[in-house]
């Protein structure tokens, strides 16, 4: 689906959105209703899609969602994608198998997962500083350490603990 076609697609979501909220006067929106207010009401029409996207979507469903265990007791996605430049310009993504993965196949899966949460964070502080800007309460939210080393040190302790000392 082309770039342009998805932004159409999403302003008119978000059309469909904003005008439920606006005729029931809501702030919370729960998509079960809109969804259903939305086909009931004819607003919703989906966009059509090719087979060939389709199944490319539900292709890299599967694979993201694929995980084993590790030698080492760790629960880890198995598939990971990395883009590829075409003679064209064009991207195309290859999944390669964690494994068997080679280590420059895995340095661009990696550098574009880390890119994508540094997005994530960035997206994220915008929010907090526009809402501390602007609510309508005068409220300050604190600020996020986005700095994970702590939660993913966290991670390596033990989550089962003896209930007598000495016990184990």
């Amino acid at each position: 689906m082309s770039t342009r076609r998805k932004l159409s697609e999403n302003k008119i979501n978000q059309q469909i959105c904003e005008e439920y909220a606006e005729i029931y006067g809501v702030t919370a929106l729960d998509l079960d209703d809109i969804a259903e207010w939305a086909i009931r009401t004819g607003r919703y029409h989906p966009f059509p899609v090719s087979m060939k996207a389709r199944c490319k979507r539900a292709l890299a469903r599967g694979l993201r969602a694929a995980h084993f265990t590790d030698p080492q007791n760790r629960d880890v996605r198995k598939w990971h994608a990395y883009a590829v430049e075409q003679a064209d310009g064009q991207l195309r993504w290859e999944w390669i198998d964690l494994p068997t993965a080679e280590p420059g196949q895995m340095r661009l899966s990696l550098g574009y997962g880390r890119r994508q949460i540094l997005g994530h964070c960035r997206q994220h502080q915008r929010i907090v500083d526009s809402y501390n800007d602007n609510n309508l309460f005068g409220a300050d939210l604190q600020a996020y350490d986005y700095n994970f080393n702590l939660d993913l040190e966290e991670e390596q302790f033990p989550v089962d603990y003896p209930e007598e000392p000495g016990e184990s």
